[in-house]
């Protein structure tokens, strides 16, 4: 039915149960044992559908297409066909696909706990490891496959830096007769 004071309009419900939103009145309401909205496109005959079932609320479609979410006009976030997830990237070609419009840092994974906040980034096509929380970064992954911890120019497959007493430098090189070797040099 249309409320004819407010426009709204109710279908299996006679008045607005606004749940758990307060004093908000929506203007589309459907209810009944396991509520749906179904959304059918004609020249595609594909539908999806929003609704209630079990207490769990669901979104999807029937079809094997994918999902798509955005802001601003623009898409951020895909569910493709065989459910793999796409952030800032459309096609996901892996169960999580993270992706960006530009090389060099707008990429980035955050992990954060009470105390710190760790990045994992991208930069001219090398991986970096950062903790934001002392502006430092921790390891690199060089596009040339050369490891640094501790390092942001690594020179060898594994360059370790160290600045405390325990520790010195560490690097892998070529040695005699072309047999590699690590080497530990006090700083």
């Amino acid at each position: 039915r249309i409320d004819g004071g407010t426009g709204n309009v109710f279908i299996g419900a006679t008045s607005a149960n606004t749940g758990g939103f307060g004093s908000v009145s929506p203007q589309l309401q459907v209810a009944g044992s396991m509520p749906q909205v179904l959304l059918h496109e004609t020249d595609t005959d594909k539908d999806g559908y929003i609704g209630i079932s079990g207490s769990v609320m669901f979104i999807q479609t029937a079809d094997a297409i994918p999902m798509r979410f955005g802001t601003s006009d623009a898409e951020r976030m895909r569910i493709a066909s065989d459910g793999n997830v796409g952030i800032k990237n459309s096609s996901p070609s892996s169960l999580l696909h993270l992706g960006a419009s530009s090389v060099s840092g707008g990429l980035g994974l955050g992990i954060q706990n009470d105390s710190r906040f760790y990045t994992i980034n991208t930069d001219s096509g090398h991986l970096l490891f950062k903790d934001e929380s002392a502006a430092a970064e921790r390891m690199r992954l060089t596009s040339g496959g050369f490891l640094g911890v501790g390092e942001t120019s690594p020179d060898s497959l594994l360059h370790v830096t160290g600045t405390n007493n325990s520790a010195g430098d560490l690097y892998t090189a070529v040695g005699r007769g072309n047999v590699p070797s690590i080497t530990l040099q006090n700083a």
